[in-house]
């Protein structure tokens, strides 16, 4: 075995120990599993890549590259790799691969956003992906970083656009509704999305999880929020029956330049009611 494909069989096993590490800390949360999620959170937004490993204390989430570089490549999931015995990553292009890199977790797109660049310096966010040799790994950059984009974003939108003017502010949740949903503001609860661009936003088809985890938070008001406006033509908002979920399907249109409008006024007044 060659030194690419041990690295190749390397990341594929630090990717599912990274999964599980993901996993040990879900479910069950405290006061100290909370503040450690927190933490990683924070520590993938501001190093998605890293030059050596004792640069950060979550060294298990990263995998190691062949050289510096700021991206990789991972099996699709529609491709036959069971007949053929593909390893899920490459490290070079090829047939069945799909590149992960900071465009595919959306960050160029976010940052075209107007003054998220500028939020994401003061913060100490990294606004591109440094060539290094280690990059968090597919399942980290899937189900941690690019949610936390999304929330981070989302919430730093409504902040200026709304909140300032009316004078309110985000509030954690308490533990026991701790990643149902991400923040609150009195008594209406937020989720906040970073869906792709091929992703179709409707309530339809997310309408019996979300009532789930309602139930479970006792939130009586949800609003679902998506960042970036998805390549065909979508509603600016979509509210149950009921009223008690409101869906922006999108905050800002990075193709027209434009804010979503009408579903910031109507969050607006859903946050004066």
């Amino acid at each position: 075995m060659n030194d690419y494909e041990n690295l190749q069989r390397l990341a594929e096993t630090k990717d599912e120990r990274s999964y599980q590490y993901k996993e040990s800390i879900l479910g069950s949360w405290d006061k100290d599993r909370v503040e450690r999620w927190e933490k990683i959170r924070d520590e993938v937004l501001r190093k998605p890549t890293i030059a050596n490993l004792t640069e950060t204390e979550f060294s298990e989430l990263y995998i190691e590259l062949p050289e510096k570089a700021n991206k990789y490549y991972f099996l699709d999931s529609h491709y036959p790799h069971q007949e053929n015995k593909l390893l899920k990553y490459s490290f070079n292009q090829q047939i069945g691969y799909k590149c992960i890199s900071a465009h595919s977790v959306l960050l160029p797109q976010m940052l075209e956003i107007p003054g998220v660049r500028e939020y994401f310096n003061e913060n100490g966010y990294a606004v591109f992906f440094e060539p290094n040799k280690y990059m968090l790994s597919e399942s980290i950059l899937k189900s941690i970083y690019q949610g936390a984009l999304g929330e981070v974003v989302g919430r730093c939108i409504i902040e200026k656009k709304l909140l300032e003017i009316l004078g309110l502010r985000f509030e954690n949740l308490p533990i026991k509704s701790y990643e149902k949903f991400d923040n609150k503001i009195k008594d209406i609860y937020f989720d906040f999305k970073n869906w792709n661009g091929s992703f179709t936003p409707t309530l339809s088809s997310k309408i019996s999880n979300i009532r789930r985890k309602m139930k479970l938070t006792q939130a009586d008001k949800l609003v679902v929020v998506n960042v970036l406006k998805p390549n065909f033509e979508v509603k600016p908002y979509l509210v149950t029956i009921d009223g008690a979920i409101l869906m922006l399907p999108y905050l800002y249109d990075i193709q027209k330049r434009e804010w979503n409008y009408e579903g910031l006024k109507k969050l607006y007044s859903v946050l004066q009611s």
